[in-house]
């Protein structure tokens, strides 16, 4: 399977405080995902990640209630094998040992979003023969 089609079989969780940001992220992302679920704080991304358990997460790093760092230490806790894009507008040495697979800038490059996405899919593919 390509990077392509398994992003367009994907099941994708996203989690950022801005409203404006995550509709637009989410009006990007609902054309090239299977399913998308939107969360607006790292308790609630939480909450819909142990209902759906999507392919991938991407979240936001600053954000109330929980960061998207300590959401995602609580989702590699219960499921090592999680694929967890970070977006964050801190430097990349800022999120070094966060416990996630991707980081992508902000303001985020939508080219590069998908790019990262695609790299964590094809990771978890390469890792278990089972994925496809």
């Amino acid at each position: 399977m390509t990077a392509a089609s398994r992003l367009s079989a994907a099941r994708l969780l996203l989690v950022d405080d801005d409203p404006d940001i995550a509709e637009l992220m989410a009006l990007f992302l609902r054309r090239r995902v299977a399913e998308l679920w939107i969360a607006h704080d790292g308790m609630e991304g939480l909450e819909l990640w142990r209902q759906h358990r999507p392919d991938v997460v991407v979240t936001d790093q600053m954000m109330p209630q929980m960061s998207g760092m300590e959401m995602a230490r609580l989702i590699r806790a219960e499921a090592p094998e999680a694929a967890i894009v970070l977006t964050s507008a801190a430097e990349a040495d800022e999120v070094r040992g966060a416990e996630v697979d991707q980081w992508v800038p902000k303001p985020v490059d939508l080219a590069q979003l998908i790019a990262a996405i695609e790299s964590v899919l094809d990771g978890r593919a390469a890792a278990d023969p089972a994925v496809v």
